[in-house]
């Protein structure tokens, strides 16, 4: 798979969507910007995603079921889907040159492609809980079991993550969870890397992080190239890129009525722009 391929993918699963230029997406945090990215719709599409994940979350209040649930059901999607297939060959091409013993994946994105890799390259597989428990699943997923602290003495491990943007998960929770069990990890796999500080904190962390995208001009331009996006939405996705704040401040000098109009709606369009003014980035209307 080259660069093309997995940029088409990206937009053909809708893992990767671009905003008109001028009707911005909301985000959780209350401030907002031209494109969503959510890595895990590469499954297949969004229904077959929300699916899996609603059997993930099933699964995390019977963390021993994740293997014979979550990873059969990947591995079935590796089977029958190829461009899903595509993605996992080119995370192993990846990792050919590494040396590992185990592969891991955090819940709960993780694991649409790290059970399917592991599986792929005759691994073991450690789900990660965000409670910082640890399950192995055995190749096959004919057994799981929780891993308790010093069983993986001496065990390198590869991580996979689906998205990689701070990597607080990792800082916060599964680097410490698979050191309390003895294991070490100097590399990580991750699908996109959006270029958000992940990569400088993993290697201030000894972890070399290698990806298949990373979000950024290339990406914008390489798409724009595809004809995925227009010229005026690479431009957005530019200026967000260079500084988000600026980007947000820009837009509403540009169209005053957007966070007002964006006040007046119900749901969680009112309650993001009601959040951002608590940003003070903007001075409210009196």
């Amino acid at each position: 798979m080259d660069n093309k391929e997995i940029v088409n993918l990206l937009f053909s699963s809708h893992a990767f969507r671009v905003a008109n230029p001028d009707k911005p997406f909301w985000y959780t945090s209350g401030k907002f910007g031209p494109y969503f990215i959510n890595t895990h719709f590469l499954y297949e599409n969004e229904t077959e995603a929300g699916k899996l994940l609603q059997k993930i979350d099933r699964c995390l209040d019977y963390p021993l079921a994740l293997g014979r649930v979550v990873g059969v059901d990947a591995w079935h999607q590796y089977k029958t889907h190829p461009p899903y297939a595509q993605v996992i060959e080119h995370l192993a091409e990846l990792c050919q040159d590494m040396r590992f013993d185990y592969i891991s994946g955090g819940a709960r994105r993780d694991f649409f492609f790290s059970f399917a890799l592991a599986e792929l390259l005759g691994k073991n597989h450690l789900s990660i809980l965000k409670d910082g428990a640890v399950f192995l699943t055995t190749q096959h997923f004919k057994q799981s079991q929780e891993v308790n602290s010093e069983e993986l003495a001496g065990a390198e491990v590869l991580h996979v993550a689906d998205l990689v943007t701070e990597a607080s998960s990792y800082i916060r929770t599964w680097l410490p969870s698979l050191e309390e069990c003895g294991a070490s990890i100097s590399h990580t796999l991750a699908v996109v890397d959006r270029q958000q500080g992940g990569r400088e904190n993993l290697a201030a962390a000894g972890v070399y992080l290698s990806t298949l995208v990373t979000i950024g001009p290339e990406f914008f331009a390489l798409a724009r190239d595809l004809g995925q996006i227009s010229e005026a939405q690479e431009q957005s996705l530019d200026h967000f890129f260079a500084d988000p704040d600026q980007y947000m401040l820009a837009f509403l000098d540009k169209h005053p009525n957007f966070l007002e109009e964006a006040k007046a709606q119900d749901g969680k369009t009112r309650e993001r722009a009601e959040r951002f003014e608590g940003l003070g980035l903007w001075p409210s209307q009196p």
